[in-house]
């Protein structure tokens, strides 16, 4: 009877340490999540392209930012923010940002040279509250942030949902999305749902998404607006030296990210644009890559002067299966990285075939 104790203790015991070491073994369990099909396992329908993981099992990354062989991302609607050093997940933040005040969250992140920008806010999701916004500057020494200082953002209006986007161009100027009515905007519109959000920095140009929302009451958020919403999301560009010089496509999804890639990043167009897109109803989510003429101001595909609707998406399409893609941005390695927002979600390495 002692012999049968011992034994099933030990059964037990062993169980329970195997179940311990999936659990907190964040690879194993995306991977297990995979198998039994409650992950989706994303994948290159293009033969210009691979992919391969860079870190799975992570806590909900949604923006990213990258430095050198780092790669930082925000944990959604949290305050906290982690580093992936050398293809390693550090598994426990290198900033907090609410430590002393719960409700403080980070909405975005960016950087240029040794600097990162953190988008800061007072949060309350129950009630789509959210209130000092502010962009703080950190300098990463490869071990830790120091801050440095509060910086003022050119400022582009958008929901509550979709806000704290960042983008800093060549001369540091740093763009980001606040979710509250602007007495002197931007831009001479108001975007709503302003998401994907990306710089150009061959063309100087800022490229971003806006969705639409048909039940939102616009003169709850912007008395003195006469914007009316198209049945349709949008791409926009702007060039930064001249904001009057804007194009606008609409498209038939829903685009979640973007990123524009050097020249002749691949083999299949010298100039692109590659725009993620979030699960729908009817399919999950993915990456199209368009072509864009030698200025990279408008697409290089005929009959899309105004719009996007009338061409086969499907031609465009390099990599599918993903649940959400919430960001993408260029490494210094040449390759894009890509974040797929879920509560256990991962990020991507998408390079062009040698």
């Amino acid at each position: 009877m002692k012999r049968q104790i011992i034994i099933t203790s030990i059964i037990v015991g062993t169980l329970l340490l195997s179940l311990s070491f999936v659990l907190t073994n964040s690879e194993i369990r995306y991977e297990i999540l995979q198998q039994i099909g409650l992950k989706p396992t994303p994948k290159i329908v293009d033969d210009y392209y691979s992919i391969k993981p860079l870190a799975v099992g992570i806590p909900s990354p949604y923006h990213i930012t990258i430095l050198g062989n780092d790669v930082f991302f925000n944990e959604r609607f949290t305050g906290n923010l982690y580093v992936i050093k050398n293809g390693k997940f550090q598994s426990e933040p290198i900033i907090n940002v609410g430590l002393d005040n719960e409700q403080t969250k980070i909405h975005g992140v960016g950087s240029l040279d040794s600097s990162i920008f953190i988008h800061v806010t007072e949060a309350n999701y129950e009630e789509d509250f959210y209130e000092n916004n502010r962009i703080l500057e950190y300098t990463w020494n490869g071990k830790k942030l120091n801050l440095i200082q509060e910086i003022k953002p050119q400022i582009l209006f958008t929901d509550m949902h979709h806000s704290g986007g960042i983008i800093v161009d060549d001369n540091k100027n740093v763009f980001s999305t606040y979710p509250e009515p602007i007495d002197f905007p931007l831009l001479d519109y108001y975007g709503y749902g302003v998401h994907g959000f990306t710089f150009d920095s061959q063309a100087d140009n800022i490229w971003h998404t806006t969705e639409v929302d048909k039940n939102q009451n616009w003169k709850e958020i912007v008395s003195d607006t006469n914007y009316h919403p198209d049945e349709y999301e949008k791409i926009h560009v702007i060039s930064v030296e001249d904001m009057k010089i804007h194009n606008s496509w609409e498209l038939p999804y829903y685009p979640n990210s973007l990123v524009i890639p050097d020249t002749n990043f691949s083999k299949k167009f010298q100039n692109s644009i590659l725009v993620g897109f979030c699960k729908g109803e009817e399919s999950k989510g993915g990456i199209y890559e368009y072509p864009l003429d030698a200025q990279r101001m408008n697409f290089l595909i005929q009959n899309t002067e105004f719009d996007l609707l009338g061409i086969n998406h499907e031609e465009y399409l390099i990599a599918d299966n993903f649940y959400c893609v919430s960001d993408m941005e260029m490494g210094s390695d040449g390759a894009i990285y890509v974040s797929e927002y879920t509560h256990s979600g991962a990020i991507y390495k998408i390079a062009p075939k040698s």
